[in-house]
């Protein structure tokens, strides 16, 4: 444990920092484990499906998808601060 607290002094992050260091770490493994879990899907799935009329175009979700989710992220950091 020495050791490790003067590892911590030495870069400066201090041991408060270990529980936030922990839970990201353990997020980490829960995301990227979890598709182990998850059976594969066939990628022609969401092709067969009987789409209705007024259904997007592909290239619309991640046309969208991708700002909205940057918006959000920045109103989450802003509120945060």
């Amino acid at each position: 444990m020495m050791q490790l607290r003067s590892l911590l002094e030495t870069h400066k992050i201090g041991l408060a920092a270990l529980p936030d260091v922990a839970a990201f770490a353990g997020c980490a493994v829960v995301v990227f484990g979890a598709n182990k879990l998850v059976p594969t899907m066939d990628p022609t799935f969401y092709k067969q499906l009987k789409k209705p009329s007024w259904n997007p175009p592909n290239w619309v979700f991640p046309a969208v998808w991708i700002p909205l989710k940057v918006v959000v992220g920045g109103c989450g950091m802003t509120g945060m601060m």
